[in-house]
């Protein structure tokens, strides 16, 4: 497909990552069938070298719960990504090991392979890659995929995998290039859908303001990088997304506005209360007694050491 063979696609995933990672739990659930709740995701270094000395990125790896994760975002099938997920996977094994009676012990991460192109050479199966070693031994490493095209609108929707959505600008590219083309109003009301999901999704709490504009950023991004040969979808759905997102980063700066009128206002009101406490230590008032009253107005104790120091 013309117009899809550089970086936006890698970009995009890890820049989901990067700033929504909640979304990333969903995926876990659908591949690993392990449900977390929204809690802190550990980003861990991807720099990685090869067999040749080679500086290379692996996508994401993060820690979730004290267990490894690492997920790829592949555009082709190109026969080596079971090696290369060894070798990625290898290594981010040996940054955590155990000696256990002279015996190290290390643990792989769980990986996973996302396809996200339209394209029927992907390994339905899984990725498998066969590993002799010098006794005799062998064994077979495996690593699931997932396939965008084998997922529907509504299924993305249900299964809360909504880091999808960016991603299906290639399956609808893909649609109006083939035998049975898919028309563009079809293609525009499913952006309308997705839009709409998005925003139930933040009615419902489920995902936050933020998340919900970096969604819509990142699939504004993609429709006007995949359907540069289709002006009219790339502008309704430029059109449709940049309405949404105009109120969502009103809300935003909104939002922001009242937050940080909340924290000038608790300053305003801490600093009348540290130069109350220091009348009380002027007056004679013992420092147990003063520190009491802190405690009880929620006046750090390290700002009521610091203002009565200084002004002994």
């Amino acid at each position: 497909m013309a117009g899809t063979n550089n970086k936006i696609w890698d970009r995009t995933f890890k820049t989901l990552f990067q700033e929504t990672p909640a979304l990333f739990l969903p995926l876990i659930k659908e591949v690993f069938h392990v449900s977390y709740p929204k809690e802190a995701i550990i980003p861990l270094d991807t720099s990685l070298y090869n067999g040749d000395g080679d500086l290379v990125e692996a996508d994401n790896a993060f820690l979730v719960n004290g267990i490894t994760y690492h997920f790829e975002c592949q555009y082709t099938n190109d026969g080596t990504m079971a090696f290369r997920m060894w070798e990625y996977d290898v290594k981010l094994a040996l940054r955590e090991y155990k000696l256990n009676e002279n015996q190290m012990e290390f643990n792989f991460p769980k990986s996973c392979v996302v396809y996200i192109s339209r394209n029927g050479n992907y390994p339905r199966d899984g990725l498998k890659l066969k590993i002799n070693f010098q006794d005799g031994q062998h064994i077979i490493f495996k690593v699931p995929v997932i396939c965008l095209q084998n997922y529907k609108l509504d299924e993305i929707n249900n299964k809360k995998l909504w880091m999808f959505f960016p991603f299906l600008a290639l399956q609808y590219v893909a649609n109006l290039e083939s035998s049975n083309q898919m028309p563009e109003q079809e293609i525009l009301e499913d952006y309308r859908k997705i839009v709409n999901y998005l925003e139930a999704a933040y009615n419902n709490h489920e995902i936050t303001i933020d998340e919900n504009a970096t969604l819509l950023e990142a699939i504004q991004d993609t429709n006007r990088h995949a359907m540069k040969s289709h002006p009219e979808i790339m502008e309704g759905v430029n059109n449709m997304v940049s309405q949404t997102l105009e109120l969502k980063h009103k809300q935003i700066a909104k939002e922001a506005a009242k937050e940080a009128a909340k924290e000038a206002a608790k300053k305003a009101s801490r600093e009348t209360g540290l130069k109350m406490l220091l009348k009380m230590k002027m007056a004679g008032m013992p420092e147990n007694t003063i520190f009491a009253i802190a405690q009880s107005e929620n006046i750090p104790l390290e700002e009521v050491k610091k203002t009565l120091e200084i002004r002994k």
